[in-house]
């Protein structure tokens, strides 16, 4: 796929309850926060993981996320819907990626420290709309 456009929707799956408020709509920043690279000192990766999904119905979507990013033991509760304008505003960039998907991609460069890290997420997370896992029939 090519450059990622300012208007883009980037897409992060959410499998903990804790990192949205479905009652007030919101996404919290645990969502959008990168996994620690170590504990002692307290490190963390320098990017997260998002889908492309502009152009796509939300079944397929869905099926992105169950089929590319759900395993056994994480189970996919929502999603956090982000127009990519606002990674770039934050200094941030959007690497095309495709794997294990071709509308797979990276942002990045995250800081390694907790409260930077905690000061993006807060800013990616506010600029998202949380869409809830529709309920099965």
């Amino acid at each position: 796929m090519d450059d990622i456009l300012q208007n883009e929707i980037l897409t992060r799956f959410i499998f903990s309850s804790r990192h949205f408020a479905r009652r007030n709509e919101t996404i919290k920043f645990g969502a959008f926060m990168p996994p620690r690279a170590s504990k002692d000192p307290p490190l963390y990766s320098p990017d997260i993981s998002v889908y492309r999904l502009s152009g796509l119905s939300d079944s397929e979507k869905w099926t992105i996320g169950r089929e590319y990013v759900q395993t056994e033991g994480r189970s996919i509760k929502a999603r956090a819907d982000l127009p990519a304008r606002e990674v770039y505003k934050n200094k941030l960039k959007v690497i095309s990626d495709m794997q294990p998907h071709e509308r797979h991609a990276n942002i990045t460069p995250f800081p390694p420290d907790r409260l930077a890290c905690q000061r993006l997420a807060t800013k990616l997370a506010r600029a998202s709309k949380l869409v809830m896992l529709p309920e099965k029939n």
